[in-house]
């Protein structure tokens, strides 16, 4: 399938990718875990795509965040799912994730990847 023929895939900014290097790189969730290097390469050749649009946070996007922590409760390590979330709403995309503690938030349309 060509380039032009994938969908179009819009992409976190380098916060998604930076959160991925904390779990990748982890010896107690991993037996072998990644390398940064390895995570550093795979989050710039996902960026790199030519059906890649890096998302970015507007001007909606804290009060999205503000009214999806009251709504659902969120304090502490589910802070940032709440900012994902409202990153997604606020952009009109699907988010795609195996995480259930996504379902808290309303109006963030996700499912998950398989």
């Amino acid at each position: 399938m060509s380039s032009s023929q994938c969908a179009k895939v819009e992409v976190a900014p380098c916060q998604g990718s930076t959160s991925m290097t904390a779990p990748c790189t982890h010896p107690r969730i991993f037996a072998r875990p990644s390398s940064r290097d390895d995570v550093f390469e795979f989050c710039r050749v996902l960026l790199e795509q030519p059906q890649a649009t890096v998302i970015v946070p507007g001007e909606r996007h804290w009060s999205i965040f503000e009214t999806l922590c009251r709504q659902s409760r969120t304090a502490g390590n589910l802070a940032p799912d709440a900012w994902f979330a409202a990153l997604a709403i606020e952009c009109g995309c699907e988010w795609i994730t195996t995480d259930g503690d996504y379902a808290r938030f309303d109006g963030l349309n996700s499912r998950a990847p398989f």
